[in-house]
């Protein structure tokens, strides 16, 4: 006789997972705009900040937002856990869904932010990420280009085939871009981010494209760039009127 079966379930629990964000504030009391950082895969928003020593300004708040999937790092200090912000499976739809957890994520940390930091202008920021986080930035940057005051995107590319119909709109063209990419990049190819300033600048986008000798990694005179960019766009005034200046909520 065959055995009784004792059936075969399936199922789904949340689990709810704590993330972490380093916010760094100027001295004074004056009302000031804010930058927002990603990481790079397998980052900490504790050790990202440590690689971009220099970037803090006094004209600016900046946010160290951290990833939302935790990812196993094993190296010479023994195994611990770094963060990413999307599985990479070179699908599309993989990338948007993830992308758009992101974007909601992000938009409500600046909405607490602001409420417990009443000197955060939450309608002035702009958006900077490094690698994976560079991927992620150039995504949401374009695809809420009337959010930020600019996009810097480092060792990564803007992935345009995805957004075709957000580099028509008008408020991608007054959305100014910096990107910076080592020529010797293992990990992403120099050209990838030719494509992404062709692609940009095809669609009217001012785009600054820094083109490095180093490989996949940040440097001190990088991170300065970076700074300076953040200090120029951040102390701007919008030029698409008071619809620039609010807070374009995820759609």
């Amino acid at each position: 006789m065959m055995p009784e079966s004792i059936g075969h379930v399936t199922g789904r629990a949340w689990v709810r997972i704590e993330t972490a964000f380093e916010l760094a504030m100027p001295p004074g009391r004056r009302r000031v705009p804010m930058l927002v950082v990603f990481h790079g895969q397998g980052m900490t928003a504790a050790s990202f900040r440590r690689i971009c020593r220099g970037i803090e300004s006094p004209r600016y708040a900046v946010l160290f937002v951290q990833g939302l999937y935790p990812f196993e790092i094993r190296g010479k200090g023994g195994p611990h856990v770094g963060w990413s912000w999307y599985l990479y499976t070179a699908r599309n739809e993989d990338f948007l869904r993830d992308a758009g957890r992101v974007m909601r994520h992000v938009e409500r940390l600046i909405e607490r932010i602001a409420r417990e930091h009443r000197r955060i202008d939450a309608t002035r920021c702009a958006l900077f990420g490094y690698s994976q986080g560079g991927y992620l930035a150039g995504y949401i940057g374009v695809r809420q280009a009337s959010r930020w005051r600019g996009l810097a995107v480092a060792a990564a590319r803007v992935k345009d085939e995805v957004l075709s119909r957000e580099l028509r709109r008008g408020d991608a063209r007054e959305l100014p871009v910096l990107l910076l990419h080592g020529r010797a990049d293992e990990s992403v190819p120099f050209s990838f981010s030719e494509r992404s300033r062709d692609a940009l600048r095809a669609a009217g986008v001012a785009v600054e494209h820094v083109a490095h000798p180093g490989g996949h990694r940040l440097t001190r005179a990088l991170v300065r760039r970076v700074r300076r960019f953040a200090e120029r766009v951040l102390a701007s005034r919008p030029t698409t009127g008071p619809a620039r200046m609010r807070a374009a909520r995820p759609r």
